[in-house]
């Protein structure tokens, strides 16, 4: 009996190795591979790549064990690679262990033609080689992909130029392409720092297009894009996020999670799209034309043909064309002696589908009385058909500028003289922060109060000031000379709210206008300028801030240039507004100059 047992336990010990061995051989690992695949950043695979445009190369590692990221894989050479990213999965198919490892790669290419990517080789821990297949990756002027199965929504992204001039319009175009009903659509725009973003449709344009033999309705946008630097640049993806609906079933299913805010939404990409950009080419003749495109037409009017020295007359320069209408600066007057002008808004108005005009306003001012006639204009403009810098001219005009009475003997003009010297001489010291001592000198005597000080309380206010204002010069001049300060941008501020309380105090609207003129001038702006606008939105003003500086702006000029008694409350405000505005101001012009955008004038 006892034999009987030893033979029992005996059995089961060879059922047991018997059965490992079973297992052994069923879990043998599937036959060793290596993969390579190109697709698009949605995983789609693709035929042709567009030149500069992000694509993925994909590695597929079979039953290596150990398998690492490869460093370099042979073709590399041709493009601009970066990792972005691997997994690893492991299946049992059949009884049959099967392991993947999955390393992916961002490649991009500056040049077209046909490229070869592979073999990649990697070795076991047995020693065995195994080699990769190679892919042959055509770059061309556009991403065409294989077949893809059906999609019910997709976004799309074209422009209507491959090549542009830096600062020439491009007209890209947005279209979400679907087959079944959504709700809440929003188009997600990418951050778009090598190009300023011009005009939006507000409005869809709605069609039908049949796409791989599949009926498709669309919603398409165009917006207006004008690229900042030379190269190839490229349009990052676009996003469209919306909600689809759902089935009777499903949506029956659904509800309990709509009453807590949970719905279905979907988010779908476009492909990055690339664009050359390319310098105008360079002329002795011309220099800084900021306009591009087909213009036939301008004109110079003026409000009225006659006005009193010294008073604001409205002249308005209009051109037409489809070009880049958005980028034109302001041209440059040529007066005769004794008129000056000083640049005040532009406006674009629409006449047809990609045809517009800009107005360009400027304040003409005499400083002695006769007739003046404004010659002929010259505005000029390239042609990226012909390639040729062309121009066009003006109708001439003739204004009346006179004397009355009243305003020979009036004070204000005296006053409006002395503010203009007292302006001159802030910009021969404000802007020369090597010249510290010569500034303090100076400002004091500007900031010289013509009335007498009486009483003890008086005099100690001036002493306090006049302590904190050594002070403030010491500690400037100690920072200056030990090289920790590495701009006069601060002391520059400081200096111009001293200036500006002396103004509030007087009430002096034109020095107000002088002293952001002054400001203006240094950085080779005009108050108007776009720039300064598009600065104020890219510091995340909101619309409203943006807005009412252009109405500060416009209102300051109007009565500074009007004939008319200015009202005490108007006068407020705008003091106030300039307050506000003094520092937002200094801070867009600044940020333009670090840019390189302007200049400031030494």
């Amino acid at each position: 009996m006892f034999q009987n047992k030893e033979i029992k336990s005996m059995d089961k010990k060879i059922g047991s190795y018997v059965l490992l061995c079973l297992m052994s051989c069923m879990l043998v690992s599937q036959d060793q591979s290596i993969h390579l695949y190109v697709q698009d950043t949605e995983q789609n695979p693709i035929k042709q790549v567009e030149k500069a445009v992000p694509f993925v190369l994909q590695v597929v590692v079979e039953n290596i064990d150990g398998a690492q990221f490869p460093e370099k894989i042979a073709g590399f050479e041709n493009f601009h690679v970066t990792r972005y990213g691997s997994s690893q999965a492991t299946q049992f198919i059949n009884g049959k262990k099967n392991q993947k490892f999955m390393f992916n790669y961002v490649l991009r290419a500056e040049q077209t033609g046909t490229f070869v990517v592979g073999p990649l080789q990697l070795t076991d821990q047995q020693g065995t080689v195994v080699t990769s297949n190679t892919v042959n990756i055509r770059i061309g002027d556009e991403t065409i992909t294989h077949h893809v199965k059906k999609q019910p929504y997709f976004l799309q992204v074209s422009m209507n130029q491959k090549t542009v001039y830096i600062g020439q319009s491009l007209l890209a175009s947005v279209r979400f392409y679907y087959q079944q009903d959504f709700e809440n659509l929003k188009i997600v725009e990418p951050e778009l720092a090598d190009f300023t973003v011009g005009a939006i449709s507000q409005d869809a344009v709605e069609g039908t297009e049949n796409i791989r033999g599949q009926e498709y309705h669309y919603k398409e946008w165009s917006i207006k894009l004008y690229p900042s630097k030379v190269g190839t640049l490229v349009i990052p993806a676009m996003q469209a996020v919306f909600t689809i609906q759902q089935d009777h079933f499903k949506q029956g299913l659904m509800g309990i999670f709509d009453m807590f805010g949970v719905h279905n939404q979907k988010t779908v990409q476009s492909a990055p799209r690339s664009v050359e950009v390319i310098s105008l080419p360079e002329s002795q003749k011309y220099g800084d034309v900021t306009a591009i495109g087909q213009f036939d037409h301008i004109s110079l009017d003026v409000q009225k043909n006659d006005a009193e020295v010294g008073e604001g007359l409205v002249a308005f320069v209009r051109v037409r064309g489809d070009g880049n209408v958005d980028m034109i600066k302001a041209p440059k007057l040529q007066l005769p002696n004794g008129l000056r002008y000083y640049e005040a808004n532009s406006s674009i108005k629409s006449i047809q589908t990609n045809y517009d005009e800009k107005i360009f306003e400027y304040i003409l001012q005499a400083d002695v009385a006769g007739n003046f006639v404004i010659p002929s204009q010259t505005f000029v403009y390239f042609d990226p058909e012909k390639k040729a810098y062309k121009e066009l001219k003006t109708n001439e005009a003739k204004v009346t500028m006179y004397h009355t009475t009243a305003s020979v003997t009036r004070e204000k003009e005296t006053e409006i003289n002395a503010t203009t010297e007292e302006v001159a001489q802030i910009q021969q010291y404000v802007f020369k922060p090597e010249q510290i001592d010569s500034v303090q000198q100076e400002y004091v005597e500007l900031s010289k109060h013509k009335t007498n000080v009486y009483g003890i309380l008086e005099w100690l206010l001036l002493v306090i000031g006049c302590i904190s204002f050594l002070s403030l010069g010491y500690v400037w001049y100690k920072l200056y000379f030990e090289n920790k300060i590495q701009s006069n941008f601060w002391f520059f501020y400081i200096l111009l709210r001293l200036q500006l309380l002396k103004i509030c105090k007087q009430k002096d609207v034109y020095g107000l206008y002088k002293l952001f003129e002054a400001v203006a001038q240094r950085y080779n702006l005009s108050l108007q300028d776009d720039v300064i606008i598009s600065c104020m939105q890219s510091m995340n003003h909101s619309e409203k801030h943006v807005k009412n500086w252009q109405l500060f702006v416009e209102r300051l000029m109007m009565m500074v240039f009007s004939k008319k008694e200015l009202v005490k409350q108007e006068v407020q405000e705008l003091l106030d507004q300039g307050c506000f505005y003094i520092k937002d101001f200094l801070f867009c012009c600044e940020k333009l100059r670090k840019n390189n955008k302007v200049h400031t004038n030494k």
